[in-house]
């Protein structure tokens, strides 16, 4: 097994005051052979726009759930509240996912992102432009872990 090399956390953030609220997060060695070897854990602090509610307008995603996947450039997301759930969105992508929290809809997104990455990029299925050109924007912001 390769020696793990300490990393830098991929940041998330958003102009305004500090909150911490702490998600978990890995990065896998893009040098293994065993990529469900994480290198490095840790946790996501999140900024804040508002103070009055701790919400975001926006946040720059940094990793996504499937850790077959790895993000090289940040993936910018609204966010918003809709009828009582909090909604982010990836407007470039054209993708969004709603939870309780701001946490819970990230969380949804990462994996929707995820499946939306490997299912666009199967040769074997022929795309359409607007498909085509979602795939080039998944594939600008996230590659597969070597």
């Amino acid at each position: 097994m390769a020696a793990a090399t300490q990393v830098s956390p991929p940041v998330i953030s958003a102009s305004g005051t500090y909150f911490p609220k702490k998600e978990p997060f890995w990065i896998t060695n893009p040098d293994s052979t065993d990529p469900d070897v994480p290198i490095m854990e840790g946790t996501i602090h999140l900024l804040s726009e508002h103070a009055a509610s701790g919400r975001p307008e926006s946040v720059l995603l940094g990793t996504v759930s499937d850790r077959r996947l790895r993000v090289r450039k940040a993936i910018p997301l609204n966010v918003s509240v809709e009828e009582g759930h909090v909604v982010v969105s990836w407007s470039d992508a054209d993708e969004f996912a709603y939870g309780a929290s701001t946490g819970d809809a990230i969380e949804e997104l990462s994996k929707t992102i995820g499946e939306l990455y490997f299912d666009l990029n199967d040769q074997s299925v022929p795309l359409g432009k607007d498909l085509a050109r979602v795939r080039d924007v998944l594939n600008d912001h996230i590659e597969k872990v070597r």
